[in-house]
């Protein structure tokens, strides 16, 4: 539901803004708990007050599903906006801009200044408040205006934005975003835009109706015509067939998909291998299904299961005992770690790719751990501008040891001016590869050609939400190794809520999570009430997913109007006896 724009005491607001950078608390009602709560997350990542730090993602996909259904909804909108100094921007679900128009040349400056243009992310996380990232983080529209933004560069604007939601999965695709001056901010902007993306999400419907019954068509032949294990899978819907249902498991399925996904995304050739469990290997054909619109919405895979014995001593293998300090059992992260191990000892350079959170960096530490266990390792965070960049690379092993290791982390984040300077210093590193390793981690889609050419193998591990049943284990590991005078541990029930989380924020989030929690837990158990109340969203039972939706709605808005139950529910819609039942149903006992 979209909250009309309430007049903000701008003087008020900025007074608490330094009052809460100075002292890390305000003292004033003039600022929105939503709003003061996105300033402590942004705190707490210790990101810049001063200025307006983006990252660069890489040229954004035009021809995403997203964008095909969001154009009609963007050209209508500009239509109506073109008199207007408002600028139309498009995120993915990661914050990441995709298109931005508009007609006022002087906010389209003030935006390059920001770097509010497509390729650039404005992530929560790493930019602070703002109107997309907070309202990503959020699940739901949400203003920030002038002094609410974190930082400094972007206190003269004012930002409407709006997620825009799959209906048939009810998970955010992308963003609408409404940007303008602070002094034209108007109240009828909040509406527009939660209009706009309700609009879109349902061109998105009806795109995946017309989608998934060309999948399925697609599937019904490929079932009639062959008989090993078929899969059909799109980014909603997933079909097996009985022969899949019969040789192939749960972690196998898992597997497949995440491999797959991996193949596509990199543009290989449209086939991949996997081990399944126990390591029988199988060949997967992967053929693109394509709807009316000429856009492929689905893939179908056929899985050819081999006799263990055709398994090539070329092909990885999952290592028979785990890198150290590397945790996962699930078929997709074993074959991942096998991948990375087989490319490392290659000495042909490494190129760990990913989302931020999943362990890049600590994966290749372990990888010179398991590999080089005595020998010298440089790690070098490349988003530095203030990083050297060694001259002396490493010595000969006359003693028979493997080579030294330089990890590069972030590579895909070094500064615009050093750019150049980088890609030659690894023309010197690639020359010395008989005496260093070389493991390089990124978070974006793709790294530079300059800097790409330097790795023989790139592998991408996968995010959290693909490696669903590890998180237990992970949150287990994680515990025993958070500091503390006494042993922590999680109870059963804990980790059953965090394994149904979400976790965009993969690793590092969950990592966050438990420590937070064990900052409230006074014994040596950390139970559900210790979890930050965002965590502990799940409930008492598996809901379905318009259920999940309801639940969050309204602990959001309880939170927002502290607990008062009559205030909740007019914001949401409700009735006071429907918001009861409601709460008693979900099990919802924050307040």
């Amino acid at each position: 539901m979209t909250s009309p724009l309430q007049t903000v005491d701008e003087h008020a607001v900025a007074h608490a803004r330094a009052e809460f950078l100075s002292e890390a608390s305000v003292a004033t009602t003039a600022v929105r708990d939503q709003i003061l709560t996105s300033w402590r997350r942004s705190q707490l990542a210790e990101l810049s007050v001063d200025r307006v730090d983006v990252r660069y993602a890489g040229d954004p996909d035009l021809g995403t599903p997203l964008m095909q259904c969001a154009s009609p909804a963007l050209q209508q909108l500009s239509s109506q906006l073109a008199a207007s100094p408002v600028s139309i921007v498009l995120t993915d679900a990661a914050g990441t801009v995709v298109s931005r128009t508009s007609s006022d040349r002087g906010l389209l400056r003030k935006l390059d200044e920001i770097r509010l243009a497509p390729g650039f992310t404005y992530a929560e996380d790493e930019v602070g408040t703002n109107g997309i990232g907070t309202a990503l983080v959020l699940g739901h529209p949400l203003y920030v205006l002038g002094s609410e933004h974190y930082s400094e560069g972007l206190n003269d604007l004012a930002c409407f934005g709006a997620p825009i939601v799959h209906p048939l999965t009810e998970e955010p695709v992308g963003l609408l975003d409404l940007t303008c001056r602070n002094v034209h901010s108007d109240r009828w902007l909040p509406a527009l835009v939660a209009q706009t993306a309700r609009s879109i999400s349902q061109e998105l419907l009806t795109a995946s109706c017309e989608r998934e019954l060309a999948l399925l068509a697609h599937y019904q032949v490929a079932c009639r015509s062959t008989n090993p294990p078929v899969l059909a899978v799109s980014t909603d819907v997933t079909m097996i067939n009985g022969t899949a249902r019969l040789s192939l498991t749960p972690s196998d399925h898992e597997a497949i998909v995440a491999l797959v996904g991996d193949r596509l995304r990199s543009g290989r050739a449209r086939s991949a291998t996997v081990a399944l469990s126990g390591g029988t290997p199988a060949h997967v054909s992967i053929t693109p299904v394509k709807d009316k619109r000429d856009q492929v919405g689905g893939y179908i895979l056929v899985v050819h299961i081999n006799p263990p014995t055709v398994v090539r001593r070329s092909e990885p293998h999952v290592p028979s005992t785990p890198l150290p300090g590397v945790v996962g059992s699930s078929p997709v992260w074993r074959n991942r770690v096998a991948e990375a191990l087989s490319a490392f000892g290659s000495d042909g350079g490494l190129l760990l790719t990913g989302e931020h959170g999943i362990g890049k960096t600590h994966l290749a530490k372990a990888l010179h751990r398991r590999l080089a266990p005595g020998r010298f390792s440089t790690l070098l965070d490349m988003r530095d501008p203030a990083t050297v960049l060694p001259s002396h690379l490493g010595e000969p092993s006359d003693d028979g040891l493997e080579p030294s290791t330089l990890i590069l982390a972030h590579l895909d984040e070094v500064p615009w001016n050093r750019r150049r300077e980088v890609s030659r210093w690894l023309d010197g590193v690639r020359a010395e590869r008989g005496l260093v390793r070389v493991a390089a981690t990124c978070s974006s889609a793709q790294l530079p050609e300059d800097m790409s050419h330097h790795f023989g193998a790139e592998v991408r591990l996968p995010v959290l939400r693909e490696r669903v049943s590890d998180i237990e284990e992970l949150a287990v590991h994680l515990t025993e190794r958070i500091p503390a005078a006494r042993r922590l541990r999680c109870a059963d029930e804990t980790l059953r809520i965090l394994a149904r989380g979400r976790w965009p924020g993969n690793v590092a989030e969950l990592r966050d999570c438990l420590r937070r929690a064990a900052l409230s837990c006074d014994g040596e158990v950390i139970r559900p009430e210790h979890l930050p109340s965002q965590y502990r969203k799940v409930g008492r039972r598996l809901l379905s997913p318009l259920e999940s939706l309801e639940r969050d709605a309204i602990i959001d808005a309880l939170e927002a109007n502290d607990g008062d139950k009559v205030h909740a529910a007019a914001a949401l819609g409700m009735s006071r006896s429907t918001i009861y039942r409601r709460i008693q149903r979900y099990g919802i006992d924050l307040f």
